[in-house]
């Protein structure tokens, strides 16, 4: 049968593709980068983050929210060790609700302090084991240099209203967000990302093709290396 990339993922994919926009945060700085990633305090947040990351203890995870899709996540956790705690393979999830959370909830103003509330939404959910070191050696790399270098901008920046927000998570308490990304690092990460989502949901036979699709587009990105004294 022939792999059709999931309507589902349409959204990000023609973001990524499309021509830059002026109002993303990234066009005030001469580098791309990701910006801080405000605290899950407010409601719509915190469901959000509950239904698609969870509690479970992960290393990378990417959360994506378009304004008028429903939002889906990608999370990689450690699932074997070896001997001497060696990590033998990841597990890559992949989690969308049927529905727009946004849509489902009826959340109150910024700052409020009451309950988080409850919504009931089916969970369309998918896993994959991984070897240890594709995502060592070629999606972490990725991962923290762009974890690494955010930044607030010295004019300031503010998210778009319309249009779709990537976060992105590294080990140990490492966060950052774009809106609309359209180059650099921050763009190739977040292509890993639905590459990556593309190949959990595609069928056994197809995964490892679309595997070698993620682990070509994250080498394409050469990682800068730290300059020695």
């Amino acid at each position: 049968m022939k792999f059709r990339t999931p309507p589902v993922l349409l959204c990000g994919w023609a973001l990524l593709t499309a021509a830059p926009l002026q109002a993303s945060e990234e066009s005030t700085d001469a580098t791309p980068h990701l910006v801080p990633m405000p605290p899950f305090v407010e409601e719509y947040d915190r469901v959000v983050f509950d239904l698609l990351i969870g509690a479970r203890e992960s290393e990378f995870w990417m959360l994506v929210k378009p304004s008028f899709s429903p939002e889906y996540s990608l999370v990689i956790s450690k699932k074997k060790s070896g001997g001497a705690g060696q990590v033998r393979e990841y597990e890559v999830r992949w989690s969308q609700p049927v529905k727009s959370i946004w849509q489902l909830g009826r959340f109150s103003s910024p700052g409020s302090v009451r309950a988080t509330p409850r919504i009931s939404v089916k969970i369309d959910q998918r896993k994959v084991s991984i070897p240890a070191d594709l995502v060592d050696d070629y999606f972490a790399p990725l991962w923290r240099f762009n974890l690494n270098a955010v930044r607030t901008p010295e004019s300031g920046y503010s998210l778009g209203l319309d249009g779709t927000t990537y976060g992105f998570f590294a080990r140990p308490n490492q966060y950052g967000e774009i809106w609309q990304p359209r180059r650099g690092a921050p763009r190739k990460l977040a292509e890993l990302g639905e590459c990556l989502i593309v190949f959990v949901r595609a069928t056994e036979a197809e995964r490892g093709g679309r595997l070698a699709n993620c682990t070509e587009l994250a080498s394409e990105f050469k990682v800068p290396q730290e300059k020695r004294n």
